[in-house]
């Protein structure tokens, strides 16, 4: 049996999506075990290729339920850039026709807010991230490190020169692994470009390094403005793009903003 799945992406940061909304769709994947699958999928070579899989399923407390696998089988908690695509996905195929979108994650409700062009394409989304809890630094090796949550682990270094000369994979899984963090971490190594603007790379945790991650840019914005000085809106410049990110200091929630965009629907053997 040929199943189908849908291919997005947001700033690089690709994702599978299957629409467990459709009756006929939901028995069928109701026992799968969506770790194997979200492994068999995610590879770039064999299967069709992503970050991970993202499950789109219904919800007794909210529009939808948001469920996320790493290319790895790890059940993620949160991903910021797999929520937008998730927003244009409900809207633009029909299943949510609101212009904003309360979504159930494994870390609590989040708020989406669409910006829709002729009531039919959603040309970006903002997150309501929730409110970040930050630790306090952390000397490791010759790093200085902020454990942040935004739902998820990350870890934020902040580097003086450009993140695309540094060792990503060297230090990423590193740092991602290290005892003193307390749990596996996705870490993002961080430049200081202006008052309103940082670059960034990203090792996360289950899918090593990324184009984006919508956690981690908010993570970073976070540090940047408590630590740094920044002004409340941040641009974030990742590999794959641009996200706009804005918080209020401590006790607020942090925003996300940015595009999304649909790639291809793919039928995959069961």
């Amino acid at each position: 049996m040929n199943l189908k799945f849908t291919k997005m992406q947001a700033t690089g940061n690709d994702y599978i999506f299957a629409n467990l909304f459709d009756a006929d769709n939901f028995k069928i994947f109701n026992e799968t075990n969506w770790s194997q699958i979200a492994i068999r999928l995610s590879d770039r070579h064999f299967g069709i290729g992503s970050d991970g899989l993202i499950l789109i399923c219904p919800s007794d407390i909210a529009d939808c339920r948001m469920r996320m696998f790493n290319a790895d089988g790890s059940e993620g908690a949160m991903c910021g850039n797999g929520i937008r695509c998730l927003g244009k996905y409900v809207y633009e195929r029909g299943l949510i026709k609101k212009h904003i979108i309360c979504v159930e994650t494994k870390s609590g409700i989040r708020t989406l807010y669409l910006d829709i062009e002729d009531e039919m394409y959603v040309k970006s989304i903002c997150v309501d991230m929730g409110v970040p809890v930050l630790s306090s630094s952390l000397e490791i090796g010759s790093f200085f490190v902020t454990p942040v949550s935004m739902g998820n682990p990350h870890a934020v270094c902040f580097v003086p020169n450009s993140p695309s000369e540094y060792p990503v994979e060297k230090w990423g899984p590193f740092l991602e692994c290290h005892p003193q963090l307390g749990e596996r971490s996705n870490v993002e190594f961080v430049q200081i470009v202006s008052h309103n603007k940082i670059c960034l790379r990203i090792w996360e945790r289950g899918s090593k390094e990324t184009l984006s991650c919508g956690t981690g840019a908010c993570a970073a914005a976070v540090c940047a403005i408590q630590q740094k000085g920044m002004e409340n809106k941040v641009f974030a410049e990742v590999p794959g793009g641009t996200l706009t990110i804005s918080w209020n200091g401590n006790g607020e929630a942090v925003f996300l903003s940015g595009p999304a965009e649909f790639i291809c629907d793919v039928f995959a053997a069961n």
